[in-house]
């Protein structure tokens, strides 16, 4: 009768029938004849989420559903706009599952309906989805919905597993995790210092203008390989103390000219950084954060310098350091 049931479980949504029939089967002749049916049972009846035999066994408001008391969506509208946004959470859009569930959610709460619990919960879930991991906005909401989860999904319940641990991961985020143990919602859960990334936990993008020249094609190339995102990692840390943001952005103009000595043994390429366009911020966090991936830049071009003795090309190039 306790055993408990839960829509969604470790981050990933099972789609389920909204609605289904009860498990109880109507009467007819000599039984109908004989009165109506068994009484409910005298004991507590199930909550949402929990087993059932038959609608009777549920708490009032509920019905039967596939073995556990579920409630149902109050107006069509919502019903649909509850589907579609659990579609879009299944094939991982958390932007349109986010706005299609708190669109079902609304017209809950303007009707003074209450909203199925795993309604709530795949809100929260897709919030966190939208969010990423910089939309510090959203995460917040996130945050909130999630308690929500936690305070209105049954005990063990894989929902509200699944809530808890979506949490945890938000300590990353600077949750304050004593707030969880309220029982009521707070304004604000993110309150603490964010941790910062491992250097394995950080993705490198280049931005690069179109160019179809072979040279500067291929130094791109050993930009966005993994050995320099590994060498260049190592300058986002500091940054990120100094400054407290997870975010490293740093263009570079980068030109690479051919040196022609007397003898064709000793030519050479060089690679030299100049000035961009924009000039960058003169704090120190910014200059050592430049100073440190030039210096990587260096040593992860050495060996491409050796292949393009000859060729020539001046460029800009944005490398952006962030969480993945």
């Amino acid at each position: 009768m306790r055993a408990l049931h839960g829509r969604v479980g470790s981050g990933v949504l099972l789609v389920t029938l909204l609605f289904g029939c009860a498990r109880e089967a109507p009467q007819s002749g000599a039984s109908a004849a004989a009165g109506p049916g068994p009484a409910a049972p005298a004991g507590p009846r199930s909550r949402e989420g929990e087993t059932c035999a038959a609608t009777r066994d549920c708490e009032a408001g509920l019905r039967c559903v596939d073995a556990a008391c579920a409630r149902p969506i109050a107006t069509r509208s919502a019903e649909y706009a509850a589907a579609s946004g659990l579609a879009a959470l299944a094939r991982g859009d958390g932007k349109d599952a986010a706005a299609r569930l708190e669109r079902a959610l609304a017209e809950l709460d303007g009707a003074k309906e209450p909203a199925p619990v795993h309604l709530l919960c795949a809100h929260a879930q897709a919030t966190l989805l939208a969010a990423g991991a910089r939309d510090k906005v959203l995460l917040e909401r996130a945050a909130r919905a999630l308690h929500r989860c936690v305070l209105t999904a049954p005990p063990a319940s894989t929902d509200r597993a699944a809530a808890l641990t979506a949490l945890a991961g938000l300590e990353r985020q600077g949750l304050d995790a004593s707030l969880i143990a309220r029982d009521q919602l707070v304004d604000a859960y993110l309150t603490g210092k964010p941790a910062i990334p491992a250097a394995e936990d950080l993705a490198l993008t280049i931005t690069a203008p179109p160019v179809t020249d072979k040279a500067f094609t291929r130094f791109v190339e050993l930009l966005r390989s993994d050995a320099t995102r590994t060498r260049l990692a190592t300058c986002h840390r500091p940054y990120a103390e100094a400054t407290q943001s997870d975010k490293l952005v740093a263009t570079f103009k980068f030109r690479l000219k051919y040196y022609e000595a007397d003898s064709e043994e000793y030519d050479k390429a060089l690679l030299e950084f100049e000035p961009p366009a924009t000039p960058p911020d003169s704090s120190p966090a910014t200059t050592a954060a430049r100073t440190c991936l030039t210096e990587g830049i260096r040593a992860a071009a050495a060996d491409y310098l050796k292949t393009v003795i000859g060729q020539r090309f001046l460029q800009e190039v944005t490398l952006t350091l962030a969480p993945r």
